[in-house]
Order: structure tokens, then sequence, then C-alpha cells
């Protein structure tokens, strides 16, 4: 699930009320990689992916929300899902019910401090961990606005790969 940064009783209601992707992904604890795109002395984070097994992905999907049909990857149309703070969030949906809004409240200012530690001139991330859980905050390529999320596949249909695409490089077909 994704969901960009907002004040922390807005965070609470989205977060409690958004639909988690349909896909049934691995549990467990697995690696947050973010992709830099450099130009000069600035980057920006182009990708941000949860690497779920060492297998190769042999195909791609949108992730899907409910009622969701299927599109075509590399098509004109996109799921996505929008940012407003500049921030995006991998979180599982079993890991928000320990969430409430005094919790949320102090973790807008922890967030905030944790990605601090990990600042860089244009972009900020961390792991913020909330009792036995966590999750994974990170800006998002330019900033605002609406974002496509990719599942990939392994040999045996299993999801591999969780990928947010923050739009910085036009490599869908046209």
């Amino acid at each position: 699930m994704l969901v960009g940064t907002l004040s922390p009783a807005t965070l609470y209601i989205l977060m409690s009320t958004v639909s988690p992707f349909t896909q049934v992904f691995p549990t467990g604890e697995f690696p947050v990689q973010l992709s830099i795109a450099r130009s000069n002395d600035e980057g920006l984070i182009a990708f941000a992916r949860i690497k779920f097994s060492e297998e190769p992905v042999q195909k791609w999907q949108f992730a899907l929300l409910k009622g969701q049909e299927p599109l075509a990857v590399g098509g004109a149309d996109i799921y996505g899902f929008g940012v407003d703070g500049s921030v995006g969030i991998f979180v599982d949906k079993e890991a928000i019910k320990f969430l409430d809004i005094e919790a949320l409240t102090n973790m807008d200012t922890e967030l905030n401090k944790e990605m601090d530690k990990h600042y860089h001139k244009t972009w900020r991330y961390a792991i913020y961990n909330f009792g036995q859980h966590n999750l994974a905050s990170f800006t998002t390529g330019f900033g605002d606005g609406r974002y496509a999320t990719y599942i990939g596949f392994d040999t045996n249909g299993k999801p591999c790969r969780l990928l947010s695409d923050f739009g910085l490089f036009d490599w869908r077909k046209k």
C-alpha cells in the first residue's frame, strides 16, 4: 500500500480507510531499494521497490485495487496513487492496525526527524519503526502527483518485486 503524507489526522483517516492492493504479497522482512536519477550534483528518487526474492522478474502487472480491471503495462493509461506532501510510504495493511491518531501525531514529528537523518540535497528517506512493525518513507520523484505501482512476478507466478515509478523517465509505449 502506498500513501502520501498529510496531517496526522488526515493520514490516520486515509491509512485506516484506504484499500490495500488485491495481490497477496510475501510476509517477512524485505529490502526497500531506491533508484536515484542523477543530474549534475542533484538527484531524485526515480523508482522505489520492495525486493521479495532474488528470483528474476518474468512478467510485470499493475498493482490493482479492488474493482480495477487489469491494464497493459506500457500503455497510455495507468493505475496510480496520489501523493500530497511529496512523500510516499510502503506499509503493510496489518501494520496499519497498530497506528492510532496519537501514534500518528508522534509519527509525523518522528518520521520527519528520521527522514532528515537520511537527507540528501534533493531527496530523503527513512525506515520508521513502531512496535514490531515498520514502514518505509521516501520522497517521490518531482514531488506531488499520481504514480504507478507494478508487481513483478517470477517464473512460478509469485510476486518477487513491488515497484513504484515516480515518472522521471518516459519509458512507456506511446
